[in-house]
């Protein structure tokens, strides 16, 4: 199989480290998407979270979804070669991620942690240098 153009090959690689770093971008983001319960004056809190817990779950929910899809994204292209081997970083990004996105239980652990085996189980792809071979 031949090997994509170096542009088509880093595109491919930060869509799935953008993908992956789902979780990270809604616990980082989750005050603006939301609102910042500090605004919110203190006999009112309680209505507050409840009304914005069911956002809170779907976000969260979405940006393990989202995690997974980067994750299985990144692995399926890695395993067929079309991108380029030696994505430590990917590994080690994709490791961080998963690891915040397990946290989230259970959904999160649910999803979060087959990917985190196999991360682990199949590191070896992320790990090898390009092989050519003369025929």
């Amino acid at each position: 199989m031949t090997a994509p153009s170096t542009t088509s090959n880093i595109l491919l690689r930060v869509f799935a480290a953008v993908l992956i770093a789902s979780p990270v971008a809604v616990l980082f983001g989750m005050s603006s998407i939301i609102g910042n319960r500090n605004e919110v004056p203190p006999a009112q809190q309680a209505q507050w979270m409840s009304d914005h817990f069911s956002a809170t779950l779907r976000l969260w929910s979405w940006g393990i979804l989202l995690y997974a899809a980067g994750f299985w994204f990144a692995f399926f292209l890695l395993r067929r070669r079309v991108l380029r081997p030696r994505a430590v970083v990917l590994w080690w990004w994709a490791l961080v991620c998963g690891l915040l996105a397990a946290s989230f239980v259970p959904l999160g652990t649910l999803l979060a942690l087959p990917c985190l085996v196999t991360l682990f189980w199949k590191r070896s792809l992320y790990f090898s240098r390009d092989e050519t071979h003369a025929a």
